[in-house]
């Protein structure tokens, strides 16, 4: 657990200064937050991965359909190329 000699170390490191009260207090509230925590990586989630099943949590593009208008828009916004990509100056 944290102690008080971690946490005068921990508002040095932060430029945070608590007065004694406020120590305390935050001792602990940290102690709980480190009790939950514990709580938390004790849990059994085995069965969930079952459950879950997501084989890629990010979102993909199955197909990519071209626009047909591009060069006009390309045409009507300032833009230049950077590494293959297109960089268009911000309309703000």
């Amino acid at each position: 657990m944290l102690n008080l000699e971690q946490l005068k170390q921990m508002q040095k490191l932060s430029n945070i200064t608590l007065d004694t009260n406020k120590q305390e207090d935050f001792l602990e509230k940290m102690k709980w937050i480190i009790q939950m925590i514990d709580e938390l990586w004790s849990l059994d989630l085995s069965d969930l991965d079952d459950f879950l099943e997501i084989s890629n949590p990010l979102r993909t593009i199955e197909e990519t359909e071209d626009f047909p208008y591009k060069t006009d828009i390309l045409n009507n916004v300032e833009h230049q190329l950077v590494n293959n990509s297109i960089k268009i100056k911000g309309a703000i």
